[in-house]
């Protein structure tokens, strides 16, 4: 998630802002649909990674400081506040496999 836009080199806090409305307002309510016009199930990670805490809501990571947790939740899953890469460390891809096995269909 962009989120980590908010500590990277420059920072955007702008932009992690508005990447939070964008997947709460119209990303993931996208893929929600298009997942049920398929009759897919969609897990929503970004809920589940707690990116909608509120950024008013602070905590302390190194090398950062004081910043929002939901920022510092996407900087301890992913690899974006570190390199730039949205892609999730193994912390953040077990979250996305525990939400997968759990929207599975349950055998008899």
């Amino acid at each position: 998630m962009i989120l980590g836009a908010w500590v990277r080199t420059p920072p955007n806090q702008s932009l992690a802002s508005l990447s939070v409305t964008a997947f709460q307002q119209f990303i993931n309510p996208a893929l929600k649909k298009g997942y049920a016009s398929g009759k897919g199930t969609f897990v929503d990670v970004t809920a589940a990674t707690g990116a909608y805490t509120p950024l008013s809501q602070l905590t302390t990571l190194a090398p950062y400081g004081p910043i929002p947790q939901a920022v510092a939740d996407v900087c301890k899953l992913t690899y974006y506040c570190e390199f730039g890469d949205i892609h999730a460390r193994t912390s953040g891809y077990k979250i996305i496999a525990e939400l997968i096995a759990k929207a599975l269909p349950k055998r008899s």
